[in-house]
């Protein structure tokens, strides 16, 4: 069931994107910073997300527990009121290819047209096959836009994807 999440999810959402970082990013980022990664290391971004009503919380819930979460809203580098964001889609590793991810985005997107949006972005860590394969499947296309980003001193790179609603 894909459904609206509320400032009572705001831990296991955290929870549910630190158990899939430290799976996702493995030989990507620092192993020290992700293993030190706390489950509740998302809660404050969460909370002021949803309280500034800045963005927008789906979670994707089976048997009463959260497996996968999605952020999106207004983008926030390109000026164009009509391009939406996806900021962030986790699934927790075992509940992924069981069509949590899709749901997810068929919802924010669903939402996003309904607002008027008329094109969404997201950013992908280049070596991340799997999700840049997911991506593609959900018809949105690599705009060959290269963003470096760091965390915990690791600099990695970032493709930009694209999707016209």
């Amino acid at each position: 069931m894909i459904r609206w999440a509320t400032l009572d999810d705001i831990e296991e959402m955290s929870k549910v994107h630190a158990t899939t970082w430290k799976s996702a990013y493995k030989g990507i980022l620092s192993q020290k910073f992700l293993q030190t990664l706390s489950d509740t290391y998302w809660v404050n971004g969460f909370r002021k997300g949803m309280e500034g009503q800045k963005r927008f919380f789906a979670v994707a819930v089976e048997n009463h527990e959260i497996v996968g979460v999605i952020a999106f809203g207004k983008n926030r580098w390109d000026f164009v009121e009509t391009v939406a964001e996806i900021y962030s889609l986790y699934i927790l590793p075992s509940h992924q290819n069981k069509q949590y991810g899709k749901k997810l985005i068929d919802f924010a997107i669903e939402v996003l047209t309904e607002k008027g949006y008329t094109k969404v972005m997201l950013n992908v860590v280049d070596k991340n096959t799997p999700a840049r394969l997911f991506y593609e499947k959900m018809s949105f296309v690599n705009t060959q836009q290269i963003m470096t980003s760091e965390i915990a001193g690791a600099r990695f790179n970032c493709l930009v994807y694209e999707r016209f609603m």
